[in-house]
């Protein structure tokens, strides 16, 4: 039987060059599950290329 989940949170660390965006989540037994990571260049072209695409 699945877990209930009971808290997701979406964390973003801020640096002099790069941007951490971590997912996850917490179910019902305390076990945290990080599913999603990137980092992404913090300067101005790659930050509009995520943007815009």
């Amino acid at each position: 039987m699945a877990s209930r989940l009971l808290k997701q949170v979406v964390g973003i660390d801020v640096a002099q060059k790069e941007l951490v965006v971590s997912i996850g989540k917490m179910d019902e037994q305390a076990v945290i599950t990080v599913y999603a990571n990137k980092i992404f260049p913090n300067n101005e072209k790659d930050l509009q290329t995520w943007k815009y695409g």
